[in-house]
């Protein structure tokens, strides 16, 4: 999504995702796996805000990170910590765009998905910005995965660091903590 939209980072909620399935070393990947994976037609849009609006982005999908909600946000381009033994609204500690520190008051790309843009999942941070990709073009999430997939050959998968959630959380039984 990032690329196709070359945005500085994006940001779509995990409760997107919904194929809930495991992908075995060297199978190859049909457009029905892409199809099951996002399967609500979402489009790519791209905005313009200030780092301020990704902070509350972020502070937003990890509100409610107890109940595993589906907000909890799914990143490219950035890193954040966060600690939620903290309450809501003051759990992120630490973002990097591109291995730089935010900048709360500098403009920024950010790729995300229509139902996003439009206040889905509490994200409505995203309402504020300039539209710089708007729905309307209708470039589909599944198309961009599938375009970037045949780009790159093969998904390689690897923990890069991009979330960290402080390890001695106490009320998340199971959650993982690096992805």
């Amino acid at each position: 999504l990032r690329f196709s939209c070359d945005a500085d980072v994006a940001i779509i909620s995990g409760g997107i995702i919904r194929g809930n399935r495991f992908y075995q070393t060297g199978q190859v990947l049909s457009l029905k796996d892409l199809l099951i994976e996002p399967p609500f037609g979402n489009v790519n849009v791209m905005v313009q805000v200030p780092g301020r609006a990704i902070l509350a982005a972020l502070e937003n999908g990890v509100s409610q990170v107890e109940g595993k909600a589906g907000r909890f946000p799914q990143v490219s381009g950035m890193q954040f910590s966060c600690n939620v033994d903290r309450k809501p609204g003051e759990r992120i500690q630490d973002v990097f765009i591109q291995g730089e520190p935010l900048d709360l008051d500098k403009e920024y790309k950010v790729a995300t998905v229509n139902y996003m843009l439009h206040g889905g999942d509490g994200y409505d941070m995203f309402k504020e910005g300039k539209i710089l990709i708007s729905p309307l073009k209708t470039i589909g999430l599944v198309d961009t995965l599938s375009h970037y997939i045949k780009e790159m050959g093969v998904v390689k998968v690897s923990l890069e660091g991009r979330i960290a959630i402080n390890e001695g959380a106490s009320k998340l039984d199971n959650v993982i903590f690096s992805h």
